[in-house]
């Protein structure tokens, strides 16, 4: 149910300049040629995991996001202040492993991306991956609604999926609740995590696929340049009602990607990207980590 309090889309990082390759002479210092290198893979963070609020996570180079849900509008008035609590409680985090593709060469690679749910430490001062059968390291206790929310986050996390992927590009395909015409509507977000070959810079892209939407392309005509590693992520709350009175149950719902720059999609990314699964061949996910590619590199 309340994936959709943790589950925020994906935001990205600027841990350095985007560039290109740039020319040399020196040959053992020119990159390798698109699919050389092995293809970045989606692995699930292990529990206990120390998210570091400043500085990289052991074992990985970029903290990607981390969000920080909170109940924000809808039917505020028929929770308690205890669900307050509880929304901003579990967090997505992604982190990306930028590694040198060999040793002595400029090339990085994006070698895995991580996904989880974390909550603050026990210390208060970081954040810690948990799931259903550990929590430890993690500020508690924890309360059985606490629990049922943990578990229910983390089947849908189980549920993300690696649409395509090179050696410097993954993109991750998660499902999410999201807040669409004022209706709750289940939906995919996609993040494009993409790491420069030459300075080991990481940036992100997001944006909604919504199959079942009547009014909206199948192919997205605008991405969300992410800004920020950590960001507030506003969650709207809808009751049903037992006899239009008595609320009886509750939907939650990520009311908006995180915060960045829409850029428009040029018609043969919008078209790439609308056709992206996890059964395209590496051609295409070469073709997409280029158009991304020029996309940032056309940015002031």
């Amino acid at each position: 149910m309340l994936l959709a309090i943790v589950a925020v889309l994906v935001s990205g990082t600027n841990n350095g300049n985007f560039r290109g390759p740039k020319a040399t002479n020196d040959q053992s210092k020119i990159p390798a040629p698109p699919g050389a290198l092995p293809a970045a893979k989606l692995v699930h963070l292990a529990p206990g995991t120390r998210i570091e609020t400043e500085g990289p996570v052991a074992g990985w180079s970029h903290l990607v996001i981390k969000s920080l849900p909170r109940l924000a509008t809808g039917d505020l008035d028929t929770v308690s202040s205890q669900a307050f609590e509880t929304a901003g409680r579990v967090r997505l985090v992604i982190l990306a492993d930028v590694q040198n593709a060999t040793t002595g060469d400029v090339r990085s690679c994006l070698h895995r991306v991580g996904v989880g749910l974390c909550a603050p430490a026990a210390d208060r001062l970081d954040d810690v991956v948990v799931t259903p059968t550990s929590v430890d390291g993690s500020k508690g206790p924890w309360t059985t609604k606490q629990r049922l929310v943990l578990a229910a986050t983390s089947l849908d996390l189980a549920r993300v999926t690696l649409d395509v992927s090179t050696a410097n590009l993954p993109i991750i395909r998660m499902p999410v609740t999201f807040l669409v015409s004022g209706s709750h509507r289940k939906v995919s977000v996609c993040y494009a995590v993409i790491a420069d070959p030459c300075s080991g810079a990481v940036r992100t892209f997001a944006w909604m696929s919504d199959p079942d939407a009547r009014t909206e392309p199948g192919q997205p005509t605008r991405l969300r340049l992410l800004s920020a590693s950590v960001f507030d992520c506003p969650i709207d709350i809808q009751a049903s009602r037992l006899l239009g009175k008595i609320p009886v149950a509750w939907s939650f719902a990520v009311r908006e990607l995180p915060p960045g720059t829409d850029l428009d999609a040029p018609p043969g990314l919008a078209a790439l990207l609308g056709n992206a699964s996890a059964s395209a061949d590496l051609a295409t996910a070469i073709k997409i980590q280029e158009a991304l590619t020029r996309l940032l590199e056309a940015q002031p």
